[in-house]
Order: structure tokens, then sequence, then C-alpha cells
């Protein structure tokens, strides 16, 4: 799975672009081409480096002495960890496309659209370092002189995320036998609350394997 649009200060340089995903789910046919279901998922977003922000900008009207100059600040942020770790839980209801042609020949093959709502805890834990470092030069007849000041900072911080999300898939499926089910998942989930360090989705692609208590004719 991956993720995109993270809301917040983002260092997006300091994490996987893919992640570990798992899901595990019970369904229930109402028809063959309707059914309910109940899914559970883990993501978890890994770092694998320390992400860097630098931006730098210009404040004139500083005083040195009598005159005035532009001060310089520079500002560098660096995280030092941040790993996401993101579970779930939704309802959701799936169609079979592929029973559209109910008397098709193929009818070990379906192709499941599904759609729902859920519900996802996540948290963190991270180090911040703040580096500002600030610079003014101011030059006069007969005068010259610098100005220079820097600090840093660092903490700890812990976040938590309760979140809305609106889970879409398309899976591909073939029945092996009456017990046994493979397929390959695809699947968006939404995530339309606008929390800091949320993003505002997850994509993620998959093997599908499903035991079927009740044999399928």
């Amino acid at each position: 799975s991956g993720y995109h649009a993270a809301r917040g200060t983002s260092f997006d340089n300091s994490r996987m672009p893919f992640s570990p995903d798992l899901s595990l789910g019970v369904k229930y046919n109402i028809k063959p081409w309707v059914r309910l279901g109940l899914n559970a998922g883990y993501t978890m977003v890994k770092s694998v480096n320390k992400g860097v922000i630098s931006e730098t900008k210009v404040i004139p009207g500083f005083q040195i002495g009598g005159y005035t100059t532009d001060l310089e600040v520079q500002t560098d942020m660096i995280q030092n960890r941040n790993d996401m770790h993101l579970a779930g839980v939704d309802l959701n209801v799936d169609f079979n496309i592929m029973d559209i042609w109910h008397n098709r020949k193929a009818q070990r093959w379906n192709l499941y659209a599904g759609l729902g709502v859920g519900y996802m805890h996540g948290w963190n834990r991270n180090t911040q370092t703040v580096a500002i470092n600030e610079t003014a030069i101011a030059e006069g007849n007969g005068y010259y002189n610098v100005y220079n000041h820097s600090s840093m900072d660092s903490w700890h911080e812990n976040s938590q995320l309760n979140l809305l999300y609106i889970p879409a898939s398309l899976s591909l499926e073939f029945d092996v036998n009456p017990w046994w089910t493979i397929g390959v998942i695809g699947q968006y989930k939404y995530l339309p609350l606008d929390e800091e360090f949320s993003p505002k989705g997850i994509y993620s692609a998959g093997l599908l394997l499903r035991y079927n208590f009740v044999r399928m004719k």
C-alpha cells in the first residue's frame, strides 16, 4: 500500500513509498451478485531515514546600530523517526459485475466492485529538531557590522488520529473449488476529515485468499 497528500508538515522524503498492508474480513452472500462484508485492516507507513525541510526567508527593516538592513532567517527542520501505524474496520457491500451475464460459461470467475464506510485509528511517535540561523549585514560610510544568532530545539511528539474513511475496492476472483477462492484486489481508502498528519487517501493492491465456510454452487 501507499498514501498521498499528507496534511500538515510533510516529511515525505523520510518515508517508504510502499508499506505492508494486511486485511482480514468475512463476507455474507445475499444473492450471487450482492454480498455484505466486515473488514479489519492494518497499514504501517515506515520511516527509512531522516526527513529534512529547509526554508529561508528575508525580513526587511532590521536595525543594527542606526542602520536598517535585511535579516535573513534560515530554518531547518529534521525529523529523525516517523513511523505511522493505521488500523481500521469497515462495513461494505460488494456487487458482482460478472453476474450481469448470469448464464456465462466461466462461472468460476467473478469481478466484485465494493463500497463502504469505516473508522480508522492512527498513531505515531517521532523526534523533531529545529535549527534557526539569523544573519544580517549592515554597511555604511565607515561602518560595517554583522549580526548572527543561532538556536536549536528538539522534542518528542506523540500523535493519535481518529478518522472516518470510505473504502472502494475492485477484486477479480477465481473459485478453485467449493472451499477455496483466490484472486487479486485493488482498494482505495478516502479520508475526508482534515486531520493534521493524516493522508488524504491510501491506495493498496494485493493477493486475495478466501475460505468458503458455506460451499458455493
